[in-house]
């Protein structure tokens, strides 16, 4: 490794940093002026145009003009109250020459004031006067941008990419992936930041011969600053105690190439002293959530109340009903489960609480759960707390609560929620949501298949939902997060690490608690490292609207969205792109689970020519190839179709559109002959079912078909899909005729879609995922 790569940055190297903080911090500012910017430029090796600064009311001497050595000068208004100068007409190019920069101060300053409107009177400080750089132009890159924000997720992000003045209207026009890289600060690792440059076409054009010019920049030189920038951004974190300050945001923009090297011309840059000092409930006390040997609920009545949907659900599910009880006044039993007049009667503490209360009743149950030790673990099934204007302290008061235990090393339990719908356990045998299974599941037509599947939500309703739409896999767990007032997602995944009987987690996020998000990727990174392990996630709240306005461009080009999205993806995590992506997603892994991804290449077999165009369209969206046959298997498929006499309809290659005159036998054997060959590493079947040559409807006295009759292309379907090694998915393009053949399929274990190029799509993401995991280094990226 280079050591202009890899120089890690001392404390020390900070301290000047740290003294440009405090005397910002002392004038009332959270938030640098350009020439302190500049500064800090320079104490991370970046290089700035030479410059000095002119305070307001002083002359510009010869001596200060002689001290930059271009023939033009760029001048610049100084000012607390302006963030972009460009946009008040402070900026302007002259000669470096005094009378002629004596002239464009005194303009600048008029016009200026004329243009800012703000309460109170504007603070001029003075101006920078820099020297002009004359830089590369190469059109499209000629002028960059890199910047780091604090994601209040995942910590300090860092942006590299098409910099200047129209960066946003750039970033509107291209993809987010195509404009820049954007990567987590914390991760200020060079050979990962010299990947990233070599394979994006940002890096290529700066860092590889173009059209004939040598390369602008040594990769060597890009990585030293990308990595430098990071350090400083980690070491001035929410999560450093060494430190009082935190670096909201830093901002180059533009960064040219000048002669081969990096200039900052313009800099931006905000500071906080915010802290994150939340203390993780320890992962094992969910085992007492998932697992408990007792349960106890709170909030049960006499009638029907959401309580009371809880306890039945918990003993309809399977749950011991001597092992539950119940706190109600005035009552021995409820439902066959013995009650408490209150908490302190308990002879013993619950494993499991589970509190069905108002919101404002929560905190002081709490209270005597923790001062009693009467609970390991709570659920929290109350709203309005936090989601509600006006509710917020209710959720703040047990916050403090638990952390202050925590803090002192006293007991607190572990909490789960508020505003939750309650936790699923298929191995402990207990429902504790709040609405009755026969509104989630529809009577089921097949024994449902045990699947290692595992739901986290912060939605209940969307747990729900997908539990509905996909009633024929049986989870291992559903949990619904809600608030995650104590408990978040991470803390889950982090549990998760070590269980065997879940193999593939499906999270609905729509957001992390602060730093959360950084938590969430160091344990991914563990569990995906381990054998047939899936991370499935769906993102909630993508929007741009629900970003936080901030000062600086990168904030708005490497927004919340994207972020999570360039994370997820460079961790590995299978990222759905629809609420009907994700349920394939889950179908699709949980039922493939045992096939190996030996390749790409994929083979496509359907009996219509739109399913061969269409599914042939998507090479290779999604990373696959279409599979080339072996002479031997043209050979054998030519010898079929002669036979079965359709040999004069069409050519044998991939994809193969047998036509409608294809029947059970030549269907059958074509996939057996495809999946027999080495050059074809997974295959489509795609049979367009309306076709009066094969048996795809039951049994009935209207006609004479059943697909269930030996010899049936559906019979052979499932022999193959369990002789094989190689994943097969199945796509019925068709009406409510034939979903009986479609639940033969999923009754079988067989993947099911509806639509060929969904099919074609998810059989692409599901390759790619292996074959970049088999690649991927344990802990690295």
């Amino acid at each position: 490794m280079s050591s202009r790569e890899g120089k890690k940055q001392e404390p020390r190297e900070y301290e000047e940093c740290q003294s440009i903080f405090l005397k910002a911090k002392a004038e009332g500012r959270n938030f640098l002026l350009e020439p302190e910017v500049y500064q800090i430029f320079k104490a991370i090796g970046l290089l700035t145009p030479a410059h000095f600064f002119l305070p307001l009311g002083e002359d510009v001497t010869l001596d200060q003009l002689a001290t930059i050595s271009s023939a033009r000068v760029v001048v610049k208004v100084v000012s607390p109250q302006i963030i972009h100068k460009s946009d008040v007409g402070g900026v302007q190019v002259v000669a470096n020459n005094q009378e002629e920069v004596a002239r464009v101060i005194t303009q600048m300053e008029k016009e200026v004031r004329a243009r800012v409107k703000i309460d109170g009177s504007l603070e001029i400080k003075g101006f920078l006067i820099s020297e002009f750089v004359d830089y590369e132009n190469v059109g499209l890159g000629s002028e960059l941008i890199c910047g780091v924000r604090l994601s209040r997720e995942f910590g300090p992000v860092i942006h590299f990419g098409l910099g200047g003045m129209d960066v946003e209207f750039v970033h509107q026009l291209l993809t987010p992936e195509s404009a820049g890289i954007t990567a987590l600060a914390s991760e200020a690792e060079p050979v990962y930041f010299r990947k990233r440059l070599e394979s994006h076409l940002i890096g290529q054009k700066l860092c590889r011969p173009f059209r004939g010019r040598q390369p602008l920049l040594a990769v060597t030189d890009l990585v030293e600053k990308l990595v430098n920038l990071s350090q400083l951004s980690s070491y001035f974190s929410p999560w450093n105690k060494e430190t009082d300050f935190t670096l909201e945001e830093i901002e180059a923009n533009p960064l040219v190439v000048s002669r081969h090297r990096l200039i900052a011309l313009d800099g931006v840059c905000r500071f906080s002293s915010c802290r994150w000092r939340r203390m993780s409930p320890p992962a094992e006390a969910i085992e007492f959530l998932l697992h408990p040997r007792r349960i106890g609920l709170i909030g049960v009545s006499r009638g029907m109340n959401i309580g009371r949907i809880i306890l039945r659900n918990i003993i309809k599910a399977g749950y011991p009903q001597e092992r539950v009880v119940v706190i109600k006044p005035g009552m021995e039993s409820i439902d066959g489960c013995q009650c408490f007049p209150h908490l302190a009667a308990l002879p013993q503490p619950v494993d499991l609480l589970i509190v069905a209360l108002p919101a404002e009743e929560t905190p002081s149950v709490l209270e005597e759960v923790v001062d009693a030790r009467k609970a390991k673990a709570v659920i929290l099934i109350s709203g309005g707390m936090g989601e509600k204007k006006g509710t917020e302290f209710i959720e703040q008061r047990i916050k403090e609560l638990i952390e202050n235990c925590r803090q002192k090393g006293k007991f607190a339990p572990v909490i789960n929620g508020g505003n939750c719908l309650g936790v699923f356990s298929k191995p402990a045998r207990f429902d504790t949501t709040f609405v009755p299974a026969h509104k989630i599941f529809p009577a089921p037509r097949f024994a449902p298949l045990q699947v290692p599947l595992a739901y986290i939500s912060q939605s209940g309703a969307f747990m729900i939902s997908r539990m509905s739409n996909l009633s024929f896999l049986q989870p291992v767990y559903g949990i619904s997060v809600g608030n995650q007032l104590d408990l978040t997602v991470g803390d889950y995944l982090k549990y998760f690490e070590g269980r065997e009987e879940v193999r593939v987690l499906a999270f609905y996020i729509e957001g992390f608690k602060e730093g959360d998000g950084w938590q969430f990727v160091q344990s991914v990174r563990r569990y995906l490292a381990q054998k047939k392990r899936v991370v499935i996630v769906y993102k909630g709240g993508r929007s741009a609207s629900g970003q936080q306005a901030t000062s600086s461009h990168t904030a708005s080009i490497a927004g919340d969205y994207h972020v999570f999205q360039e994370v997820m993806k460079s961790e590995g995590v299978v990222m759905a792109e629809s609420l009907r992506e994700f349920e394939q997603l889950i179908e699709g892994f949980c039922l493939l689970e045992g096939k190996e991804a030996g390749g790409r290449r994929i083979a496509l077999i359907s009996n219509a020519g739109f399913e061969s165009v269409a599914m042939a369209d998507l090479f290779p969206d999604e990373g696959g190839e279409l599979a080339v046959f072996s002479a031997t298997t043209v050979g054998l498929l030519r010898k079929i179709f002669t036979e079965a006499g359709v040999a004069h309809l069409q050519d044998i290659h991939n994809p193969l559109d047998l036509t409608p005159l294809a029947d059970d036998q030549v269907f059958a054997r074509v996939v057996e002959t495809v999946l027999a060959d080495e050059g074809v590493d997974a295959v489509v079947v795609s049979p367009v079912p309306m076709t009066t040559a094969l048996q795809t409807l039951p049994s009935s006295g209207e006609h004479s078909e059943d697909f269930r009759r030996e010899g049936s292309l559906a019979r052979r379907l499932v022999e193959l899909f369990r002789q094989t090694t190689k994943p097969i998915v199945i796509n019925l393009d068709a009406g409510e005729l034939y979903q009986p053949l479609v639940d033969f399929f999923q009754a079988e274990g067989l993947p099911v879609f509806r639509k060929a190029d969904e099919a074609t799509r998810f059989l692409q993401r599901y390759l790619s995922f292996w074959l970049n995991k088999q690649k991927r280094v344990p802990g690295k990226r």
